[in-house]
Parts: structure tokens; sequence; C-alpha cells
């Protein structure tokens, strides 16, 4: 299976609240796609829809100009082996041990490999992202990097060629970070096709081909990071400006692409 994601007019609501309206987007295979914009304008649940976790009310998510609501059984088991997500929350499984909570998806969609091959898996895992957690514990044993970093690994578990990221780097210090980026770099050069929502600038910098900016559950903008970030559409500017000087604290930053031009 192939991992071009496109949305087509599609629409969600959560309660009473619509959080996208009419969105149109496609995020191409083999390249990473970052999604930014102000908090509440509608990131997570567009990565929600665009995986298939939030059906959307109107419009159509398709895979590889396959409708995913559409599927066959077989198809879909198939798209979700090779999918992965690392959610906002972690949302880890609280009654599960943390060892328990990785090896989920590889028992799943793996049920022919032994249990010394899923713990050299997860070994090697928690080796190149320095977790040194116990691995026996409960994930309210955790700090919330700890558990943003579990999820992350158990994201990566089953080796996934589409890889969903919901600010992946939120309550991570600045080493783990560091090994994050690394580990997605890495992903990148393996064409893992990656969609993600951040805030983070040194994420978006180092990572992104592509940039999505929302606003108000639209997109104003979607293109090649280098011409996005040199917008000269002035809410473009101004929401990427916003988000990114949250977060940006070193040099050469995402903000010095932008220019004093592009922010008056």
């Amino acid at each position: 299976m192939n991992t071009t994601i496109r949305l087509e007019n599609v629409s969600a609501s959560l309660g009473d609240t619509r959080v996208l309206s009419d969105v149109s987007v496609e995020f191409p295979e083999n390249a990473t796609t970052l999604i930014m914009g102000p908090s509440g304008c509608g990131k997570s649940t567009l990565l929600r829809v665009a995986c298939g976790i939030i059906p959307p009310e109107t419009g159509t998510v398709f895979v590889d100009d396959r409708d995913l609501a559409m599927l066959k059984h077989r198809t879909l088991l198939e798209f979700r082996k090779y999918s992965g997500f690392v959610f906002q929350s972690g949302a880890l499984w609280q009654n599960m041990s943390i060892y328990d909570n990785i090896a989920l998806p590889i028992s799943f969609h793996y049920p022919t490999m032994t249990r010394t091959e899923i713990a050299a898996r997860i070994s090697e895992l928690t080796h190149q992202l320095s977790f040194t957690g116990d691995l026996r514990n409960r994930p309210s044993q955790l700090s919330g990097g700890q558990v943003k970093l579990v999820s992350f690994i158990r994201a990566l578990s089953a080796t996934p060629r589409l890889l969903f990221l919901d600010e992946p780097t939120t309550f991570l210090d600045a080493q783990t970070v560091g090994n994050v980026l690394r580990v997605v770099k890495h992903l990148k050069s393996t064409s893992t096709t990656i969609i993600g929502a951040t805030h983070n600038a040194q994420f978006a910098s180092q990572c992104a081909d592509n940039l999505v900016v929302m606003s108000g559950g639209r997109i104003l903008a979607f293109g090649p990071f280098n011409d996005i970030v040199r917008s000269e559409d002035q809410a473009v500017a101004a929401i990427l400006s916003d988000v990114l000087s949250e977060t940006a604290t070193y040099a050469g930053d995402v903000l010095d692409l932008l220019g004093s031009d592009t922010l008056d």
C-alpha cells in the first residue's frame, strides 16, 4: 500500500463545535508535511480525520485515490499496520505496563513474531531514544515527557511507513527533542511519509518538506516549506510569526526565513 493521503471538502465537528470547514489538502507520499497554526485551529482534528480515527461529517478522505471509509476490512487492516500515531496526550493504556503498551502494535499486526524478537525491537527503540525508565511500570508512574516519549516509541514499534505526529516534542527536554529529531530525520531518509502538527520551530525547520497553515478550521496555505515561510500573504505570515515565536530560541531559526518584510 502506498501512503498518499488526500482530503476533499472535509468538515468535522467535536460536539456542537465545527472544527474543520470544507478542508481540501494532499499529504504527499515519502515527504514530511507539518501543520502549523494557533491553538484550537483544528490541527489535531485534521490529523485524526486523515488517519481515519475520526470520520468526516462531509467530504472524503482518500488513501491513494481510494475512499478510506470504503476500504475492505483486509485493506483497512493493512493501512493500520503501516500507520503509527503519536498522540498529543500520549494516550497510553493505563492498565498496561509500559512494555506492553509499546509491544501492543507489534503483537497485533505481527502475531508470528516471537517474544524474543519483540523484546529486541523494544530494546532497539528505547536505546535509540534514550528511554531509561523501568518498562515494568505503569504510565501513571511516568512524567509528562516520558509519556510522550513512550507514545513515540510505541508509534514506531511496528515499523510504520506512515507516521502521524501530534505535537511530538511537547513536554520533552532539549536533549530528548534532539533524539526525536535525529530519529525523524532517519525516517525521512527511509522514505517514511510523515504528517504532523507542531508549534516547534526547530522541529519544523529541520524536518518539514511541506507546510500547511491553518486558522479557524480552514487551510490558509499549503506548499513547499521554503515557499510558505516566505509567503507574502499577511495572514499566513502573521500566524507563522505568532506560532514560531513561542519557541524561536536558536540561531538560524525559521523566523529568520520569514524576514522583516513579510511581518509588516
